[in-house]
């Protein structure tokens, strides 16, 4: 927090726009966008649903509904001064690091030990998709 604050983050909020880039949808493989968000960058199909159904973006006005393909976390300090491209790559890689520091027990943020345990209801029934009981 001490962080976003000093840099400005926290009182200038990101320019919220969208951008089309160099990927194609894993779904129907047409083009996608990115939008920055005030917590990250998410990801937009132009042509289906994407993974999460369409939905019209909360941030930028007048934009269509697009599939919904995903979201990837992003300080505030990481979309300072960046295109949706730029912050999109950005994004990625912060995300990646997170993901390295987890698969080996780690925490992204302070470096401690992790612990993993699954912890379902006593009649935990996934055989038709989500549990009913648990989610």
């Amino acid at each position: 927090m001490v962080v976003a604050v000093l840099s400005g983050t926290i009182i200038e909020q990101p320019l919220r726009e969208q951008e089309d880039i160099d990927e194609s949808c894993p779904q129907c493989n047409e083009p996608i966008c990115v939008e920055l968000h005030p917590r990250g960058v998410a990801k937009y199909c132009t042509q289906c649903a994407g993974f999460y159904g369409k939905r019209g973006s909360d941030h930028s006005e007048g934009t269509e509904e697009f599939g919904f393909l995903g979201f990837l976390a992003l300080p505030p300090a990481g979309l300072k001064d960046r295109s949706p491209m730029e912050a999109y790559r950005a994004a990625q890689i912060w995300n990646n690091l997170k993901f390295l520091t987890l698969a080996h027990d780690r925490c992204g943020w302070c470096s401690g030990r992790l612990v993993h345990e699954a912890d379902v209801c006593a009649d935990h029934d996934a055989t038709d998709g989500l549990c009913e009981e648990c989610d």
